[in-house]
């Protein structure tokens, strides 16, 4: 069978193949924080070498000589687990708390910044095999998929008509909710998760910070609940730690089977800094309620 050598951020580790980058820059200069890759920092060059380790008893399609050298034809990565792909393209790995949603699995995940490449057909083969990049581009926040925000909308004076002060908040869980006075609780600890009723489980689309904002508004879901508020008083982070993403390196060669299948992960950290640039955005956003004026948010 095709066998694949380790070297420079790649090796083999207790039966899966480890994809290492060096550090890189990040899309917003924000330094690597930990050991593994980071959130936004953009992936470094790995290669991913596939070596022929077999001859060939009956010959190979490219060459009458029996027995023959097995020569590779192709090497190429994809995200996902199984062969075929049937598990997830990416796994909680270290958290506080949250763990796996069902977008993290196969036909639904799609980790959109980052590119994975393949190099073949070879014809008619080479005993060795470089995929110079195996993948390109950045991690984002999709699948820190579990903080929260709060917003309260107030006024003073004269009440605006058909208008009340009100919290609403913000969670994938929950989904974005509103109570009014006199209805919520006055000096008592108020949570996102067990305060505000909300509308039911968020897609993951309303949910995900996309990077254009994620340093400023947030998320879709975010931007909802603070429209027209007065203040921020939750914006709880992800309590994910480390998430696990999962590949498929395809080899192909001129011995049967002809295709041969490893496993590969590559393990990236949180990093809370455009999480807490978020945050400073919407303190410098709020605005006290003039007497009987709406607030702008």
């Amino acid at each position: 069978m095709a066998i694949l050598i380790p070297g420079p951020g790649f090796t083999q580790v207790g039966g899966m193949w480890q994809i290492f980058p060096s550090p890189g820059p990040s899309l917003f200069e924000i330094p690597r924080a930990s050991v593994n890759l980071n959130i936004y920092e953009f992936i470094q060059p790995v290669t991913i070498t596939a070596q022929g380790n077999l001859i060939c008893p009956g010959g190979t399609p490219f060459s009458p000589l029996q027995p023959s050298p097995e020569l590779i034809t192709g090497v190429r990565i994809d995200p996902g687990t199984g062969t075929p792909f049937n598990g997830p393209g990416v796994s909680v790995l270290v958290t506080r708390g949250p763990g796996n949603i069902p977008e993290m699995n196969h036909g639904v995940f799609r980790e959109p910044n980052v590119n994975y490449f393949g190099i073949g057909p070879v014809i008619p083969g080479s005993p060795t095999l470089a995929l110079p990049i195996a993948l390109s581009g950045y991690v984002s926040e999709k699948y820190l998929w579990d903080g929260d925000a709060g917003f309260s909308e107030l006024y003073t004076g004269v009440e605006t008509p058909s208008t009340k002060d009100n919290l609403r908040g913000t969670s994938r869980t929950g989904g974005i909710g509103t109570i009014t006075s006199p209805a919520f609780p006055r000096d008592k600890k108020v949570t996102v998760e067990k305060s505000i009723p909300g509308s039911g489980t968020l897609p993951i689309s309303q949910n995900e910070v996309l990077p254009g904002a994620a340093q400023t508004v947030g998320s879709k879901s975010v931007q909802t609940a603070a429209a027209n508020s007065s203040y921020m008083w939750s914006m709880k982070p992800s309590q994910i730690v480390t998430l696990r993403f999962f590949y498929v390196i395809t080899v192909t060669s001129t011995c049967p089977p002809y295709t041969w299948y490893f496993q590969a992960y590559m393990d990236v950290d949180n990093n809370w800094i455009p999480h807490a640039k978020r945050i400073q955005y919407r303190i410098n956003k709020q605005k006290a309620a003039l007497p009987g004026e709406e607030a702008k948010f």
